[in-house]
């Protein structure tokens, strides 16, 4: 059987003994509240949304509300700035929105999708006005959009001359 070193060096055991005491006594200190890395946002409209419909593609219910393009495009500043001032949060327009199963969700977001799981194709199952709108989020342009909804790389081709 192996000792652990410390029956051996018992200067290494109080060591070991008082470094625990040291970062204990630390953890008690009362501690600065933590900053957030993100607003609060308001759900209630976009809730309500996956509330009604359920995944968009296989219609299971209940629905998460997954962010089309993305949630930076909560907070543009020329949009209902006094929205923010009032209530304290980021307003998230239903039309970024669209209600997905877990499942849906995990294959739909790049960086939650597995290596070798296929990109989720939404384009097909998207509103006109939630196209408009996330054509609009990619600052219109058709490649950028292109590739977020379908998760396929595009790349334009050079002309023959």
């Amino acid at each position: 059987m192996r000792s652990s070193g410390f029956r051996r060096d018992t200067e290494k055991a109080r060591e070991f003994v008082e470094r625990g005491r040291r970062s204990s006594a630390e953890s008690l200190k009362p501690k600065k509240p933590m900053k957030r890395s993100q607003p609060r946002r308001d759900w209630k409209d976009a809730r309500a949304k996956c509330e009604k419909q359920g995944c968009r593609l296989c219609e299971y219910w209940p629905a998460e509300a997954a962010h089309i393009v993305g949630r930076e495009h909560d907070l543009k500043p020329n949009e209902d700035s006094w929205a923010f001032e009032a209530l304290g949060k980021v307003w998230v327009d239903p039309a970024r929105i669209v209600p997905l199963c877990k499942g849906h969700h995990r294959q739909y977001d790049p960086h939650t999708r597995g290596v070798n799981e296929e990109p989720l194709d939404l384009l097909p199952y998207l509103t006109a006005d939630e196209k408009r709108q996330a054509f609009e989020d990619c600052d219109y342009d058709a490649f950028a959009y292109l590739q977020r909804l379908t998760g396929q790389r595009y790349v334009p081709v050079k002309e023959a001359t």
